[in-house]
């Protein structure tokens, strides 16, 4: 009898310890996830403690009920999903579906959707990893399979946008080439247009430098004819001792022809080139400015004086 009563005792031991470890159990479990689910909403970001959360309620042998709130935005994200018209409608959706996953972050359903309504937003990180967590849920069979290869979807995705965009870019850089291109072939077309038309403003008159000598009592005028392509240099001696035997006083003489081979506009002025035909050894190029006043440049740097027009 005595062995009866202990046998008893002992039972009563074991149902009271396998009836009572379970419910502290949950009870530990339940706290620890309201912990963490406290901790998240303070780090909404926090991927790792999201992925805990899930685990835990996976382990739960009675999953947590999902509270009031969470399924107001979750209506609120099927609403805007089922209406979405544009890819920010969708956007609308997958915040609501967050707010929802802030409040019940193990709610495995609401991963899978939140992940389709970022990807027709085409936030295709954020998709992949919605889908990702949605995973972690466990679901069995076909969903997962299909889960697997939306996201394989995503990427390829992803990958011809990437393409997409650098094919883009460079259709940009090329454009903006070709538009740059055709300004400056513009603007150096303007360009010439101003520097030919200054020259014909100056074009078939003649240009006077006069300088006087004291010792010899010379006078004289230099003089730079402008003929279309050409200019003709000559002297006018006016006076003096010792000017040389082969020039007439008062008769222009004609000294060289310097060849005009480009023409560009630099700070206003006009700049002419010369090339070397006739023996051209003394002249680089030439300037003129706005009232057709003509300076030469020499080779070995130095310039001229101002030629200026013969009213």
């Amino acid at each position: 009898m005595r062995n009866y009563y202990l046998s008893v005792l002992l039972l009563l031991a074991l149902a009271i310890t396998f009836s009572v470890a379970p419910s502290a159990q949950a009870s530990g479990s339940g706290d620890m996830l309201n912990q963490y689910v406290s901790e998240l909403q303070k780090i909404p970001d926090d991927t790792v403690l999201r992925e805990k959360i899930i685990k835990l309620a996976q382990s739960m042998k009675k999953r947590p009920a999902i509270p009031e709130e969470a399924r107001r935005h979750y209506v609120k994200a099927l609403t805007y999903f089922e209406d979405a018209r544009l890819p920010s409608d969708s956007a609308d959706a997958a915040e609501e579906f967050r707010k929802a996953l802030l409040i019940a972050p193990w709610w495995g359903e609401l991963y899978m959707k939140r992940g389709l309504a970022l990807e027709t937003a085409q936030r295709y990180d954020e998709a992949i990893a919605s889908f990702k967590l949605f995973m972690l849920t466990n679901p069995q069979g076909e969903v997962l399979r299909k889960t697997q290869d939306e996201i394989y979807k995503i990427e390829a995705r992803q990958e011809k946008a990437a393409r997409d965009t650098e094919q883009a870019r460079k259709d940009k850089i090329e454009e903006e080439r070709l538009q740059q291109a055709a300004k400056a072939e513009e603007d150096a077309r303007a360009r010439q247009r101003k520097s030919e038309d200054a020259y014909r403003r100056c074009d078939g008159k003649r240009y006077v430098w006069h300088w006087d000598e004291p010792i010899d009592a010379q006078s004289v005028d230099e003089t730079a004819d402008l003929r279309g392509n050409q200019i003709t240099l000559g002297t006018i001696y006016l006076r003096g001792r010792s000017v040389p035997s082969n020039i007439q006083i008062g008769v222009w003489q004609e000294f060289w022809d310097l060849h005009v081979t480009r023409m560009e506009m630099e700070e206003g002025r006009l700049v002419l080139y010369f090339d070397n035909s006739n023996n051209n050894w003394m002249y680089e190029k030439a300037y003129l400015n706005e009232d057709c006043e003509i300076k030469f440049r020499f080779k070995h740097g130095a310039d001229s004086g101002y030629y200026l027009p013969r009213r």
